[in-house]
């Protein structure tokens, strides 16, 4: 489920993004390429197609240096290429909101894999976690929710 990410790939890899958008914005990270889950690249697609708005990504794979600087968690979904954060200017919250209410987003997203939601004012992580805490009877695998202060 892992596609090889390229810094200066512009090859349409959905009908809105292309691959280079997903690319490590970690400034010391010297690679010309990285995996990341395909599942995400999905998830903001779906995001994209469900509200017809724009859809930034700010954060996907990172590095050790750059995780800690942002706050990551030191086993953040990130270092290996399982998360990632965007932000659509104007409706963060109708996502939280739709996400939190297990609206049809929300339903759509756990279908793809989106096992892990974190909130913040500024932007929304999705990752692919295979386990999490809150049980929801429709999925076989337990979600999180969280809210960044």
């Amino acid at each position: 489920m892992f596609i090889s990410i390229f810094k200066d790939s512009l090859l349409q890899v959905t009908s809105s993004f292309k691959l280079n958008e997903f690319f490590c914005k970690c400034p010391d990270f010297v690679k010309t390429s990285h995996l990341l889950d395909f599942r995400l690249i999905t998830a903001v697609q779906a995001v994209r197609d469900y509200y017809q708005m724009p859809v930034y990504i700010t954060s996907s794979y990172r590095t050790l240096f750059c995780n800690a600087k942002s706050g990551g968690a030191h086993n953040s979904y990130h270092l290996t290429g399982r998360a990632l954060d965007f932000s659509c200017p104007n409706i963060n919250s109708r996502i939280k909101d739709d996400i939190s209410a297990k609206g049809k987003l929300y339903s759509s997203l756990r279908s793809i894999g989106i096992n892990g939601f974190g909130f913040s004012d500024s932007f929304i992580h999705f990752d692919v976690r295979t386990a999490g805490s809150i049980i929801d009877p429709v999925f076989s695998l337990g979600y999180d929710i969280w809210y960044y202060k």
